[in-house]
């Protein structure tokens, strides 16, 4: 009794044994599909958010299992979009797989295909975690049929959307931020000119803008801006000191530059640019163009094709006229140590100033032109750095006719130039110091400016120089 049973346990262990190795020769050698090459297409986005370093994964789905491979092409678009990502944010290469595989094909080519025998598949590329400050780009990613799929009929992927991937940034969080409009990144600027980010802007009106922001990120401040900058508060001598930067890339070009004291005692400074008056050829760049890549370079290759120089001279003329030496500083509570006869926002104008000599100028004398551009009549202080920006920049400097008939923009310039600290400091001497181009300038109403400087008389339409009268206008 006991032999039989044994023999019976035996039979069915054989049994099952050849159940489960029949069940395992079918999965190796599946039976062949009926035959089908006619199926619906769609997709289960139109938009999808990654992380650097992850996967963005796309999924696709069939109405019907096909008997065989369709073919794909796989396209990611970086160039319709305003604020697209770089090349080299992703891998170019394309892994996929159908939903009955464990395993991930890859191509190295836009050409994939969807596996037969399954009714779905997924298509994922790797981003790049460059643990560089970026903000949130995007690119746009779709699929077509293949060109050697003529034999299938696929219904609806004519109709697929491109899907918007959107890469959130991870890096330099604690910087990012929305900005004044132009502004592109802010800068602390230690003894040896050392430039350290402390605040990036989040947002931009241009690409050429976003250009720059990848630049500034990847390379920081150009060395050619650091090193004119350099010598621009070297020649100083230690009056003043470029504390903060910033760098602005208006498109429009409405805003030269700025300045701002950082101290109270009108000794530190921050002065802010707009590169695109450095590099002008930034605000042709066209993102949909096919030799993206090279047009970003070329424009950062002209550095001397603007008025980078001339602005920069300008913005300086602000601080060495509105620092300690030019005014009393306020104290801690805001408030002036003593009795001011000339208060202004950062203090109190020192005697002998050279607010004040302007100011005994224009007094004295009305001869036109009275400043030496249209934009230094906006107020006295960009009437000062105007002047100083000319007195800098020009060939020659006319003597004041003892006439008495030099105009009072020339009278100006005179002072200028013959000011006493800056005598000693030489800042006429900076015309010959920094590689930035003078020859550029904004105003659209001034002449030519390797003369004496000239003005523009709306009545008559004619220029104007400064050892002229108005009256001798006709």
């Amino acid at each position: 009794m006991q032999i039989h049973n044994y023999r019976k346990s035996n039979y069915f262990l054989l049994f099952m044994l050849l159940v489960v190795v029949a069940s395992c020769s079918k999965d190796d050698a599946p039976e062949e599909l009926p035959p089908n090459l006619a199926a619906s297409l769609t997709q289960e986005t139109i938009a999808s958010t990654v992380s650097e370093g992850g996967f963005v994964v796309f999924n696709y789905n069939l109405t019907k299992i096909l008997s065989e491979d369709l073919p794909l092409t796989v396209d990611i678009d970086t160039r319709s979009l305003n604020l697209p990502v770089d090349d080299d944010d992703y891998k170019f290469e394309f892994q996929f797989k159908g939903d009955f595989e464990t395993t991930w094909r890859t191509s190295t080519t836009p050409n994939i295909f969807f596996p037969k025998g399954n009714i779905s598949m997924k298509i994922r590329i790797q981003i790049v975690d460059d643990k560089i400050i970026e903000v949130d780009e995007s690119f746009l990613f779709s699929i077509d049929l293949g060109e050697s799929n003529i034999n299938f009929d696929i219904m609806g992927a004519a109709q697929l959307e491109p899907i918007m991937v959107t890469i959130l940034n991870d890096d330099g969080l604690n910087l990012i931020r929305p900005g004044s409009p132009g502004e592109i990144a802010n800068y602390s600027v230690d003894e040896n000119y050392n430039f350290a980010p402390i605040r990036v802007n989040s947002s931009f009106a241009s690409y050429s803008e976003k250009a720059l922001f990848d630049k500034l990120m990847k390379e920081g401040v150009p060395e050619e801006i650091k090193a004119d900058l350099k010598k621009v508060f070297d020649s100083a001598e230690g009056d003043v000191t470029l504390k903060e930067f910033t760098v602005l890339a208006d498109s429009n070009l409405m805003m030269g530059g700025f300045v701002a004291h950082t101290s109270d005692n009108l000794k530190d400074w921050q002065m802010g640019l707009n590169i695109s008056f450095a590099y002008p050829n930034l605000s042709d760049l066209d993102p949909s163009s096919k030799t993206l890549t090279e047009d970003v370079e070329k424009a950062f290759s002209n550095y001397n094709d603007g008025a980078f120089g001339y602005i920069m001279i300008h913005e300086f003329g602000h601080i060495v006229s509105l620092n300690y030496l030019e005014v009393i500083p306020r104290n801690d509570m805001g408030e002036l140590n003593e009795e001011c006869t000339a208060e202004i926002v950062e203090g109190c104008l020192r005697e002998g100033s050279v607010a004040f000599g302007f100011e005994a100028i224009e007094e004295a004398s009305s001869n036109f032109p009275i400043n030496v551009s249209t934009y230094a009549s906006t107020n006295f202080s960009e009437d000062i750095a105007e002047t100083f920006a000319w007195a800098v920049i020009q060939d020659d400097i006319p003597m004041v006719s003892v006439d008495g008939t030099s105009s009072v923009a020339l009278q100006k310039m005179n002072f200028i130039n013959k000011y006493p600290h800056y005598v000693k400091r030489n800042y006429r001497g900076l015309r010959d110091k920094i590689n930035a181009d003078f020859t550029k300038i904004i105003d659209p109403f001034i002449g030519p400016i390797n003369s004496p400087v000239f003005n523009y008389n709306p009545e008559s339409g004619e220029y104007i120089s400064c050892v002229r009268k108005r009256s001798n206008v006709q």
